[in-house]
């Protein structure tokens, strides 16, 4: 008697997936414990992406609303659905780390747990949640030993695990709209706008891959038209919703993500027309522009989309997995079409593509399919090692983490986070800059660092750094504030030599103000900090440079140099195009070859007539050459000036490396 009962209550157990689903919490309290563990980890250098994410959340619990105090190169959900956890774990760049991290990697868990029920929803398996809870959990859990799956699940510099998880967390409302007729249809597929809300690159995928798949699956039915104008409902719940957290300034944001959209594919390197989507032809380069291992995925998708699209007009069981599908290879095109293509941009698409082929496979199979107790016991069967090895892992990183953390860094308790012992001169400088901050200085950061979360100075722009200031306005308004603020916060090019030189040549309008009213007042170990000098620099007058036209491009010929020398060069240019079709032209110039420029290529707005950029020239140095492409859209330069900027030697090893 005690066997049989032993025996039912295990059946029991299994098949109503209440072990898969114990470890899979499980699963996902170990990531939440360890993650607790590596925010812990902290840094000064300008350029990591936790600033980025703190930046905004520490201005939100300051009061301040995004698109009415403030913008945020993230997107609006992602940050808002950020803050309360920031809030609840105190605040501080801690806060901000855990938060971060523990988002991209439950966003990373909930996509490959959609996809896996969308997968075994295809076969025709039924009350399959917890089986694709515990796939999910075993994939998460790779991350403590295979590398792939850690950048996936890693915040990295934009919280990208996190953007890419919209299509995941969609998922319930979206087969909530499956199931609906008439106006219910209307309304639910309306809640779509709340997509609309995330991050631009994932964000319009998801909410057209939303309603592509609906039209798709009523194409034939009367429920059509109450399909197609859910779309409309869409776009009217995300202006509410926008309206609402922006405290009524949704153009803003609107207009703010025009202008990312606008200069992005520009203003960020590399400058080369071979990685560059600029005409509609490039788009059929798109895989080579990809990593080996990313290529096959990116021909891959096209036509399995195409083939599950018509599958699904018939079998509504396969519209799960086309919506996800679509939505995470969309995420992947848009922001490699609209900027610059990258493979990291396709992970979500990449990892969810096993799951494509089993729903493939598993739709032609379903008549053979063992019973959902089975298969969720097999599943688990398979899925125990890698989560028994993962937790394994996980567990000694953890160990080792803390460890180093107690005994070779410093902990700041502004921050809530360890450093190393070398950015502790960071720390200290910030320190003392909070005393200046209380008595009314104020204080500007090309990047948001370390300054800005001790000293905690107001905000003198919309951005937290310069590489978020696009658009000419914003841009030239970021400029503007380095002439107006009592210090200004730099990175030391000694800290990342590739990225200040980049940083210099692209954000001259703001170099040039700094140079001209500032003078490096302390050096510390990633950070330059700059004080208003007594009297601002002479700039001498312009003088005309000599131009040579050529075919692919225009050389700039100056005075011959004697020495090493600065230039501030104004151009003013026009266009002659020679195509029919759209192209989005870029205007490169290549900077001679120089020690104090790593990366002496540089690209200026194609938009505007006009532009401004540096040159360093050596000795023997006189000309700059400017080439516009694509070649269909060939640039000619009208009228070229430049005055030399009165920079000496401390000040330049301050804004550029030195040889």
């Amino acid at each position: 008697m005690p066997a049989n009962f032993t025996n039912k209550n295990s059946a029991g157990l299994l098949s109503s997936g209440s072990l898969p689903l114990l470890i899979s919490i499980v699963a996902v309290a170990f990531v939440i414990a360890t993650t607790t563990v590596t925010a812990r980890f902290g840094t000064t250098a300008h350029l990591d992406g936790l600033y980025q994410t703190y930046s905004a959340l520490s201005r939100l619990a300051s009061g301040e609303a995004l698109g009415r105090d403030f913008f945020s190169y993230l997107g609006v959900g992602p940050i808002l659905a950020l803050f309360q956890p920031f809030v609840l774990s105190g605040g501080t760049l801690f806060a901000s780390n855990f938060a971060a991290g523990m988002a991209a990697a439950l966003g990373f868990g909930a996509l490959i747990s959609a996809s896996a029920w969308a997968a075994l929803r295809a076969l025709g398996m039924r009350s399959m949640l917890p089986s694709a809870l515990v796939i999910g959990a075993a994939l998460l859990l790779s991350r403590y030993y295979w590398e792939a799956a850690l950048v996936a699940s890693s915040p990295g510099n934009s919280l990208l695990p996190w953007r890419a998880a919209i299509p995941a967390l969609m998922l319930p409302l979206f087969t909530l709209t499956l199931r609906q007729n008439g106006w219910r249809l209307l309304l639910a597929s309306a809640l779509s706008g709340i997509a609309l809300m995330w991050s631009n690159d994932f964000a319009i995928p998801t909410f057209l891959a939303w309603h592509g798949c609906l039209l798709v699956v009523h194409a034939r039915r009367s429920n059509f038209w109450w399909a197609a104008l859910g779309m409309v409902g869409g776009i009217f719940l995300y202006i509410v919703l926008l309206t609402l957290v922006t405290m009524g300034h949704p153009l803003e944001v609107v207009a703010f993500n025009r202008d990312v959209a606008a200069d992005q594919y520009w203003y960020f390197a590399p400058y080369s027309e071979a990685f560059k989507i600029l005409t509609p032809a490039d788009a059929l380069r798109l895989p080579s522009m990809l990593t080996e291992e990313t290529r096959p995925f990116v021909y891959l998708y096209p036509p399995a989309l195409i083939v599950l699209a018509i599958m699904a007009r018939k079998h509504e069981a396969l519209a799960p997995m086309l919506f996800l599908a679509a939505a995470a290879f969309g995420g992947g095109l848009l922001p490699s079409v609209g900027g610059t293509p990258s493979a990291h941009y396709f992970m979500a698409a990449t990892f969810i593509s096993p799951f494509l082929v089993l729903a493939f496979v598993g739709h032609f199979v379903r008549r053979a399919r063992p019973s959902s107790a089975t298969l969720q016991l097999a599943i688990l069967a398979v899925v125990i090692v890698p989560i028994a090895i993962g937790i394994g892992e996980g567990g000694r990183r953890m160990t080792l983490d803390a460890a180093a953390q107690r005994n070779s860094q410093v902990f700041v308790r502004e921050l809530g986070t360890y450093v190393v012992p070398w950015e502790k001169l960071d720390i200290d400088q910030a320190r003392g800059i909070r005393k200046e901050v209380d008595a009314g200085t104020t204080v500007l950061s090309s990047y948001f660092n370390a300054v800005n979360a001790i000293a905690k100075p107001p905000p003198v722009a919309d951005v937290d750094a310069y590489i978020h200031a696009l658009g000419p306005e914003r841009r030239n308004a970021f400029a503007e504030a380095a002439r107006n603020v009592d210090i200004v916060v730099t990175t030391n090019p000694v800290s990342n030599a590739i990225w200040t030189s980049w940083g210099v040549t692209q954000n001259w309008a703001f170099y040039r103000n700094l140079v001209v009213n500032f003078a490096p007042s302390s050096i510390g170990t990633t950070q330059v900090i700059w004080r208003r000098r007594g009297e601002a620099l002479r700039m001498s007058e312009f003088v005309p440079c000599a131009v040579q036209h050529g075919y692919a491009g225009d050389m700039l010929f100056f005075a011959r140099s004697s020495d090493v020398t600065m230039l501030d060069v104004h151009l003013e240019t026009h266009r002659e195009r020679s195509a029919p079709w759209p192209v989005r032209p870029m205007t490169i110039v290549a900077l001679p070859a120089s020690p104090y420029l790593i990366w002496n290529t540089l690209s200026v707005s194609p938009l505007e007539d006009t532009a401004t950029f540096p040159a360093i020239l050596m000795p023997g140095d006189d000309h700059v050459e400017i080439t516009g492409v694509p070649s269909t859209s060939r640039l000619r330069v009208d009228r070229c000036s430049y005055r030399k900027v009165p920079i000496d030697a401390e000040t330049l090893r301050s804004v550029l490396p030195s040889p």
